[in-house]
Parts: structure tokens; C-alpha cells; sequence
């Protein structure tokens, strides 16, 4: 059938997963969400235009319809490529790697089947269910053709960008799966390969118009490179007009499009002839990685300490469970978000300084410090979101990995009591990824320095943060302990930490007439944040003027304090159940 009988076993086994009915009731009621909201938006705008002179709302006007149907277009075609991005290396990321997990894969590679019927039929049955995503779309873009004059043309380009990039980063996924040690090492990477790819070319794009020297010097290098990755990146079709001609539509696309067939079959034909060989190599070290293993070693600028009494810390802090290949992607991409934000800072950071050296305390916080506060709450709010999903996935597979190594059953025969165990797991998941809250404290601290952030604001974003962190590793750890698998329980971390963090509100927002500060108590990053408070906002605080943002200080600060009491209570929850059930969901007979 198809590919092969890998094609079918999968379709057969996918069919039965309750987590894929799951997300595609979930992206109906997006779809749904996004109707409602473009209907609300010109209801609004219908209710103004009735305020003005002549206005008339018995009936929408032709034109009315278009900007209604666009505007559902666009904003269906968004949500479907997110969905895309998001969906697409979760689902074929862990596929080969998976099989490596469970020891199955060298049945695969003793059998008859060839290494192309292997991964197209895991590449081709895991794609099927992305389309599935795509035609569902279909019926509400088809039908705003005869309502709002779409062309047809464009809905049918708008599918083939779809699935022209579902195949792209399927065929990144199913390489860098080939690559892998464990689904979540293989999730990680092609999902960090993927926003870099998709993301990065644009942004450097930018940054040319934005910046001046050094950076042409940069750009003029690596611009042949970039902008043959940039034409594969949907934004530069979504930044387009959708009013403009389709002859533009049809040349932006056909590149684009063909380029992500091109690249995406690049990519699986690595992933092909790469399959036997590197499973061979699985072995043993080569000479080369066994060399550069040694001059590591032998150069490493801050030696291991002692092992001490404490074996289990020691070991979460100082052995890693990655790959060196995982390492150096991690550190080349960690340099260049490095670099971008100092580059789009330095300018910042200069003339806050100089407005603060010239006008001090006495001129109050604006112009250029208050620019700079707005960058330091932008920059620590994607910073948060980022940093508390990446130690949530780290501690949703703490335990997990153990078990997929065969070393749980091992250290469970060991002397460690849980809270030897869960007090590791805890501290690892977050000492690797420290360098993240660290590089935004340091502008943290360069806004107090400057004058643009007060320290009673620097003071409650810190204990935010620590809370949120909290409750991420301790959810991770929860979902590790009581899942068998790291895939199961990565999706059910980052999934909750998503809804928690920001999806509620597409469930309560619509159903609020006027937005209010406590809806937002639950949202994590918008919290911390918020709390960098400059000296201007902090003394309006205590005299009870209006925020910043025309909202009233009372609200935000019961939204941090319950959204600090929700996330701490939380924490401490988990944590407790975890320990007070440790045998009892590892299965070991009680200790009296």
C-alpha cells in the first residue's frame, strides 16, 4: 500500500490516537475563534461608522464583504501555516528516533524493506495527518470566494504553500530523526532548526534597514546564503498585500513553493542514505569524534568537581544528555539570538545613558529611558516564554530518558530516597539552561543602571519568575514520573504550559464584553513583564494614578498576586504529590 508496509502500519496505528481527534477538534474551534473574532472587529466598525454622519447599518456593502473576507483569509491562512510550523516536526521529528528508543529499529534494517521504504512511509503517513489540518481549512476559504470575491486562484496557492512547507519541514524532521538519539533530542533540534530557517532570514533582512555599520559588512557576506533561505519563509508572502495583482501572488509563490519541494527532497534524500550507515556507526565513537571528545576534555576551562555525598545532583548538573551535534546547534543559534539582540540594543542603551547622565532623576522617565524600559518588557517577555517552556520540555524528560536508557531500574535498587531523586531532576533541568534568564537580567540591570526600571518592578519580575519556573520544572517532573514515554510526556508539558500561559484566553476573552486585568493572571511572561515597573509608573503606583497603560495599578497588582499564588501553590502541589507517591508511580515496593 502506497510507499510500503511501513506506509500502513503507521496510517493504521495513527488512526487509533486519541491525541490527533484531540487536535483537530482544537484547531476547528480556532477556526471558529478566528470567524468570531473578524465578525466582532466589523460589528465594531459598522457600530462607529453609525456615529458619523450619514452612516447606515441596515446592510453590508460590497466592500464591507471584501474587507470581512479578507480579513478571515488572512487571518485562517496564519493560524493554518502556525499550525503547520508547530504540528509538523512533532509529529515526524521522534519517528526513526522513537524506533531507535524502543530497539526496534534494527528489526526494521534486518528486514527485507529498503531504507526509502522506511522513512517515506513514516514521512509519508505522518504528512497525511498535516494535510488533514490543511482541508480543514479548505471549506471556510472556499466559501468566502462567493461572499467576500476571493479569487479561487489564491485559495488554491494558499493550500499548495501548505503542504509545499508541511514537506519542507518534514523532510528537516525525518533527517535530523535519522540524526538522533531520543524523540526529544530529535523534537528539540528540528524544531529549533525549523524557527531558525524560517525566522531568522527575514530578521536579518531587517536588520539591514535598521542598522548601519558593521552591519553591511555582515549582511553583504551572508547575504547569497540568505536569500536563498529567505525565499522559502511564508512571511515574506504573508507580508504582501493581499489586494495585489496575481501575478505577484503566482512569482512569489512559485519560488517559494519550489524551493520547499526542492529543499524538503534534499532533505529526505539524506535522511535515506543515511539511515544504515549511521545506525552502523551507532557502535562505537569514530576516530575523529573520539579526538575531539579528548581535546574537550583536556581543554575544559571549568574542571568537574568532586562527586561529593551527593551522587544524583552531581550527575543531573554535569552529565549531559545530549548529543555534541545537539550542542554546538544549540550554541550556534544561542549566538546569533545573542547577537541580534545587542546589535538592535546598543542604540538603546546609548542614548538612555545619555539622557539619564544629562537630565538625571529630576527629569522622570521618558524618551529614550522609556523606549528602553518598552525593549527590556518586550525582550523579557518572549525571553520568560521561551525560558519556561525550555525547562518544562528539559523536566518532562528527566525521568523518562532514564527508563528509555535502562538505567532507571538500576538507580531505583540504589540507597536514593525520592527527594534525593526529585530535588536532581529539578535543579538539572534548570542549571544547563541558566545562561537563558541570565542574559535578560543583565538588561534588567542595565535598565536599573540607566534609570528605566525601578527596583521594587526588578524585585517582583525576579519573584515571578522564580514562581513560574517552579511550577514549569515541577509540572515537568510530574508528567516524567507518571508517563512512560519522554514523547507522551514532552506533549503533555509543553501543551499544558501553552494553555496556561496564554491559550486560555481564546477560550474567555470572546466571552468578555471588556478585558480586564485578572484574565491575564494566569499568563506567565505578560506578568513578569509587566512588573518592570519605571520610577514614573512606580510613584503613580503610590498615588493612585492611572497605569501606563490605562489601566488601574489595583488590577495589576491583584493579577500578579494571583497569578504568583496560582503558580506557587501549584508548584508546591506537584512537588508534594510527587514525593509523597514516588513508589508508588515507579512501581517500587515501600521502604518502612
Amino acid at each position: 500500500m502506497g510507499p510500503g508496509p511501513v506506509f500502513r502500519i503507521e496510517l493504521i496505528t495513527g488512526a487509533r490516537r486519541t491525541r490527533y481527534f484531540a487536535l483537530r477538534a482544537f484547531y476547528v474551534l480556532i477556526l471558529l475563534w478566528v470567524v468570531g473574532q473578524a465578525y466582532n472587529s466589523m460589528s465594531n466598525a459598522r457600530r462607529f461608522g453609525t456615529m458619523m454622519p450619514g452612516g447606515d447599518t441596515s446592510e453590508m456593502t460590497i466592500a464591507e464583504m471584501s474587507t470581512y473576507a479578507y480579513n478571515i483569509f488572512s487571518s485562517i491562512l496564519v493560524v493554518q501555516i502556525l499550525a503547520i510550523v508547530f504540528l509538523t516536526p512533532a509529529m515526524v521529528a521522534g519517528v526513526i528516533a522513537d524506533e531507535r528508543r524502543r530497539k526496534t529499529l534494527h528489526y526494521l534494517l534486518a528486514s527485507q524493506l529498503s531504507s526509502g521504504e522506511i522513512v517515506l512511509g513514516k514521512l509519508f503517513a505522518r504528512l497525511l495527518h498535516i494535510a488533514v489540518f490543511v482541508a480543514l481549512g479548505l471549506p471556510v476559504m472556499s466559501l468566502l470566494t462567493l461572499f467576500g470575491g476571493i479569487d479561487p486562484r489564491l485559495v488554491a496557492l494558499s493550500a499548495a504553500l501548505s503542504l509545499s512547507l508541511a514537506y519542507f519541514l518534514g523532510g528537516l524532521s525525518i533527517l535530523v530523526s535519522t540524526t538522533s538519539r531520543s524523540p526529544r533530542e530529535a523534537v528539540s533540534v528540528a524544531y529549533m532548526l525549523a524557527i531558525v530557517g524560517l525566522v531568522m532570514p527575514p530578521m536579518i533582512e531587517q536588520m539591514r534597514a535598521l542598522l548601519a555599520w558593521p552591519w553591511d559588512w555582515v549582511y553583504e557576506w551572508c547575504r547569497p546564503i540568505n536569500d536563498w533561505i529567505r525565499v522559502i519563509s511564508p512571511i515574506s508572502f504573508l507580508n504582501m498585500s493581499f489586494r495585489a495583482s496575481m501575478g505577484q501572488y503566482v512569482e512569489t509563490l512559485a519560488w517559494m513553493v519550489g524551493l520547499q519541494i526542492v529543499y524538503g527532497s534534499v532533505f529526505v534524500l539524506l535522511a535515506v542514505l543515511r539511515l544504515r550507515p549511521g545506525f552502523r556507526k551507532e557502535g562505537g565513537p569514530s576516530r575523529v569524534g573520539s579526538l575531539a571528545k579528548n581535546m574537550a576534555r583536556a581543554r575544559r576551562l571549568l574542571p568537574r568537581p568532586a562527586c561529593g555525598d551527593d551522587a544524583m545532583l552531581w550527575k543531573e548538573r554535569f552529565v549531559a544528555r545530549t548529543s555534541g551535534l545537539t550542542k554546538g546547534l544549540i550554541l550556534l543559534v544561542s549566538l546569533g539570538i545573542i547577537g541580534a539582540i545587542i546589535a538592535t540594543s546598543i542604540e538603546l542603551i546609548r542614548n538612555a545613558a545619555l539622557e539619564a547622565y544629562f537630565l538625571g532623576s529630576d527629569g522622570g522617565v521618558r524618551g529614550a529611558r522609556h523606549n528602553f524600559n518598552v525593549y527590556v518588557r518586550v525582550l523579557t517577555g518572549f525571553v520568560t516564554a521561551g525560558w519556561l517552556l525550555a525547562v518544562a520540555a528539559a523536566a518532562s524528560a528527566s525521568i523518562t530518558s532514564e527508563r528509555e536508557g535502562d538505567t532507571w531500574i538500576s538507580l531505583m535498587a540504589s540507597t536514593l530516597d525520592p527527594h534525593e531523586v526529585l530535588r536532581a531532576k529539578l535543579v538539572g533541568s534548570i542549571w544547563s539552561l541558566l545562561p537563558i534568564p541570565l542574559l535578560m537580567m543583565v538588561y534588567w540591570a542595565i535598565g536599573l543602571a540607566v534609570g528605566s526600571v525601578h527596583p521594587f518592578g526588578a524585585a517582583v519580575a525576579f519573584l515571578e519568575l522564580c514562581l513560574f519556573t517552579a511550577f514549569a520544572v515541577t509540572l515537568g517532573v510530574y508528567f516524567s514520573l507518571t508517563m512512560k514515554s519522554s514523547a507522551r510526556a514532552l506533549a503533555a508539558t509543553v501543551g499544558t504550559m501553552i494553555f496556561l500561559n496564554g491559550a486560555y484566553l481564546f477560550c474567555i476573552v470572546p466571552m468578555m464584553r471588556n478585558e480586564r486585568m485578572e484574565l491575564f493572571a494566569g499568563f506567565g511572561p505578560f506578568l513578569v513583564a509587566l512588573a518592570l515597573l519605571t520610577p514614573t509608573e512606580y510613584t503613580q503606583m503610590w498615588n493612585g494614578s492611572a497605569f501606563t497603560y490605562r489601566r488601574d495599578f489595583g488590577e495589576l497588582i491583584f493579577a500578579s498576586v494571583l497569578g504568583s499564588l496560582w503558580y506557587g501553590a501549584g508548584a508546591a502541589l506537584m512537588f508534594g504529590l510527587s514525593h509523597a507517591r514516588f513508589d508508588e508511580f515507579v512501581e517500587r515496593p515501600r521502604r518502612f
